[in-house]
């Protein structure tokens, strides 16, 4: 299990290295997929979690992939402000597996309704990703599938992945052109955790 762990935080810093050579969020979408798969995840999605009074889900989404119909269901009901896994990220500093079945009405009204809706379309089990940003931003990058199996071992990387994952995608929706990749100063030797990606991997090492 070390050897896998440690062959996938490599590619972890691979992934991340490839990142400023994509010139779409779809693109990014593809290979986030790609390097997930083997742990079961199926779909991705990145979004803001906080919303405004007047925000709807398709204000706060950079880039999805999820289940034929789910979106449009999460949406019209806005779920957004009453997912038991959107109230957690907001007070947690580290990313977090759930369940369906993790989550009763005593986590908030609707808990039980969402995890339901998500189990219907197949989102049995996930990976929740927070990112804070200066300036109160709040957004999270969820993977999620049917049979998800990940080692915690695996973690620090598929954390560093996410938070990289999801700057090149606020990138080439801003139309910014920068760096998502940590410097090699960074990788060596980071001092602080921000949601910047090049200082994420003080971040992911915290799982270590």
């Amino acid at each position: 299990m070390t050897g896998t762990a440690n062959s996938f935080g490599q590619e972890a810093f691979d992934f991340v290295e490839s990142l400023d050579r994509l010139d779409t969020p779809d693109a990014v979408l593809d290979i986030m997929q790609g390097a997930t798969s083997r742990f079961g995840f199926e779909w991705v999605a990145s979004a803001g979690i906080l919303p405004k009074p007047a925000e709807m889900m398709d204000d706060l989404v950079l880039a999805h992939r999820s289940p034929d119909g789910l979106h449009d269901v999460y949406t019209s009901r806005d779920y957004i402000r009453v997912d038991p896994n959107v109230r957690r990220a907001l007070h947690s500093s580290r990313p977090f597996e759930w369940t369906w079945e993790d989550y009763g009405d005593e986590h908030g009204p609707r808990s039980t309704e969402v995890m339901r809706v998500l189990a219907d379309f197949t989102l049995l089990r996930g990976f929740f990703v927070s990112v804070h940003r200066v300036g109160g931003y709040e957004a999270a990058v969820a993977l999620s599938g049917a049979d998800v199996e990940l080692a915690p071992e695996a973690q620090p990387g598929l954390h560093l992945m996410s938070l990289c994952a999801f700057e090149r995608v606020r990138q080439l929706r801003s139309g910014k052109q920068e760096s998502s990749a940590p410097s090699i100063a960074h990788r060596r030797s980071p001092s602080r955790s921000t949601t910047d990606c090049s200082m994420s991997k003080t971040a992911a090492s915290r799982h270590r």
